[in-house]
C-alpha cells in the first residue's frame, strides 16, 4: 500500500525521515507550519529543521565565508552533535530524504555530494538556482 494513500487519521509508519535545508529568507519557525501535516499524518516520522548561522540568535565568526560549503559543514556538525548526544533523535543510519528549498537546494546538493551517505534516499530540490545571473 502506498504511504500516500488513506486518511490522515490512519496510522502509517514513516517510511523515511527528512532533513530540510531552507531558503535563506526562511527559518525553522516558518517551516514548522509546512511540515506539521506530514508529521501529523505519519506519527514517528522525524524531520530535522535547523537555522543557519546568523538566524534566530545564532552567530558566526567574522571570518566565516557564508557559502554552500560552510552551511553543509554546519549541517554535518549538527548531525554529529545530535547523534553524539545519546538520544538518537535523528539517526543517519535510518533512511532519509534531503529537501532543499531555494538557496537550500545548493546546500543540500553540496552536502549530499560530499557526505555520500548510503542512507540518503534522495534529494528533493524545490525552486533552486541552477545559474546565478547578473540580476541576482
Amino acid at each position: 500500500k502506498s504511504p500516500f494513500t488513506g486518511s490522515p487519521q490512519e496510522h502509517h509508519p514513516p517510511w523515511c525521515n527528512m532533513i530540510v535545508c531552507h531558503d535563506v529568507f526562511d527559518n525553522l519557525e516558518r517551516l514548522k507550519v509546512f511540515v506539521l501535516p506530514m508529521v501529523t499524518r505519519y506519527p514517528g516520522m522525524k524531520i530535522l529543521l535547523w537555522n543557519y548561522p546568523g538566524q534566530a540568535f545564532t552567530t558566526f565568526t567574522d571570518d566565516a565565508i557564508l557559502n554552500n560549503k560552510f552551511h553543509a559543514e554546519c549541517l554535518s556538525r549538527l548531525l554529529k552533535h545530535v547523534k553524539g548526544n545519546g538520544r538518537e533523535n535523528f539517526n543517519l543510519d535510518e533512511p532519509f530524504f534531503l529537501l532543499g528549498h531555494g538557496s537550500g537546494a545548493a546546500i543540500a546538493t553540496y552536502y549530499s555530494a560530499v557526505q555520500r551517505l548510503t542512507t540518503l534516499k534522495g534529494l528533493v530540490l524545490v525552486n533552486g538556482l541552477s545559474h546565478v545571473d547578473s540580476h541576482y
